[in-house]
């Protein structure tokens, strides 16, 4: 089973990329669970002092306080095998 988290700051385009993700699982047979964030800091905050664990991240590149781009960076050495998606609306 995927584990699969999207994060962008505009609740609008997290529910898209949402349905876009269950689409695409269910296209490929796939499971897989879905993790929603609007605030790229609590997405960090649960990875490095929660321990969460993810195989696909969708990250909007521009976010207010920290940018997708940034997360990655900071994301990278806790999960160094995860799969980045950067996504813009």
């Amino acid at each position: 089973m995927l584990q699969i988290a999207v994060c962008d700051d505009d609740s609008r385009m997290v529910s898209i990329y949402e349905r876009a993700v269950r689409e695409g699982l269910k296209q490929c047979g796939c499971t897989g669970t879905i993790k929603l964030y609007e605030d790229g800091r609590n997405l960090l905050c649960d990875i490095t002092d929660d321990g969460f664990y993810f195989d696909l991240l969708l990250l909007d590149i521009e976010m207010p306080g920290v940018t997708g781009m940034e997360l990655a960076e900071r994301i990278r050495p806790f999960l160094p095998d995860v799969k980045i998606i950067f996504v813009t609306s």
